[in-house]
């Protein structure tokens, strides 16, 4: 099994993500053994994606804007990602941000299954 995934998501995707990402720094219960692997694991996913937002906020080019960007993910952060979008969807208080969240789970479900 390959250890690298690599997932072509838009750049909204990446900023709906990052957004969502920040929420794992807020518990709002008693977490679980797996919670807190997932949590941990969400905090370099934070990281990653804030990179990347930052990085494209940097290349700002209006004829850009529809190109995908690729990521790569390690198979332990392509599940922990999926996982906590999973979870966390419904926080997202945009409906615009709440289909890219969507899309991109997707994406994930269809990498973690093949």
């Amino acid at each position: 099994m390959n250890n690298d995934f690599e997932i072509e998501i838009s750049s909204d995707m990446i900023f709906a993500v990052e957004k969502l990402l920040h929420n794992v720094y807020n518990p709002v219960y008693t977490l679980s053994n797996n919670a807190k692997l997932l949590r941990s694991i969400g905090f370099e996913l934070v990281n990653k994606f804030e990179n990347l937002k930052d990085k494209l906020i940097k290349k700002v080019n209006l004829l850009d804007t529809k190109k995908k960007k690729k990521v790569k993910l390690k198979y332990y952060e392509l599940f922990a990602l999926h996982e906590i979008i999973k979870d966390l969807i419904s926080l997202s208080q945009n409906g615009y941000d709440h289909h890219q969240l969507q899309t991109v789970l997707n994406l994930l479900n269809k990498k973690l299954q093949s």
